[in-house]
C-alpha cells in the first residue's frame, strides 16, 4: 500500500511536468507599435460654431518616405470622423482607424516630403466652455515581435500538481507498513 501511494504521488508530479510543457507552447506575432517620441506634434485650434454640422481643420507635416506612422488626436472635445491624407504629389493616402474610436489612424508614406492632413468631425458636446484645441501627434511605427503563451494558465495547474504529488509522496513514505 505504501509503495502504491508513492507511485501515485510520482505520477501526479509527472502529470504536472506534462502540464508545464504544454504551458510553454507559444506563438510569436510581429506587431507595429508607436515609437516613444512623436515625429511631429502640434496643437490645432478649431473654433466651435454652434450650428455647424461638421468642423474641419488642415495642417501639414514633413515626414520620411516609405515609413509607417500613426496619427493620434488627444485632449479635446472634438470627435474625428475621418482623416484624409495627401502625399507631396497630391495623391490620397489610405488610412486605417486603429481602435475604431476615431482617435488614432495608421498610414504609410510613399516618399519623403510634406503631407497635408484634412480632418473632419464634430464637437461631442453642444455647450459653452468647449475645449477647441486638439493635440495632434504623429508617431513613427516600428516592428516589435511579441510572444504569446497560449496555455500560460496551465502553469498554475502544473504547480498545483507538483505540490499535491509531493504531499502524496511524503504521506506515502511516512506511512507505516501494515503487517
Amino acid at each position: 500500500m505504501r509503495n502504491n501511494v508513492v507511485v501515485a504521488g510520482i505520477l501526479v508530479i509527472i502529470s504536472g511536468f506534462a502540464l508545464f510543457l504544454v504551458s510553454t507552447i507559444s506563438s510569436t506575432q510581429e506587431k507595429l507599435v508607436a515609437q516613444g517620441i512623436p515625429s511631429f506634434q502640434k496643437t490645432v485650434t478649431v473654433p466651435y460654431r454652434e450650428y455647424a454640422l461638421i468642423e474641419k481643420f488642415v495642417f501639414d507635416a514633413t515626414l520620411e518616405g516609405w515609413t509607417p506612422y500613426s496619427i493620434v488626436f488627444e485632449h479635446s472635445d472634438f470627435s474625428q470622423y475621418r482623416a484624409n491624407i495627401t502625399d507631396p504629389d497630391g495623391s490620397e493616402i489610405p488610412t486605417t482607424e486603429v481602435y475604431g474610436l476615431g482617435w488614432e489612424y495608421s498610414f504609410s508614406t510613399r516618399k519623403e516630403g510634406t503631407y497635408r492632413f484634412l480632418v473632419d468631425g464634430t464637437y461631442l458636446t453642444q455647450k459653452s466652455g468647449i475645449d477647441d484645441t486638439i493635440d495632434v501627434s504623429i508617431y513613427k511605427l516600428v516592428e516589435r515581435i511579441e510572444t504569446y503563451y497560449l496555455y500560460e494558465i496551465l502553469r498554475y495547474g502544473a504547480i498545483g500538481f507538483w505540490v499535491v504529488g509531493i504531499v502524496i509522496s511524503i504521506v506515502g513514505l511516512t506511512r507505516k507498513k501494515k503487517i
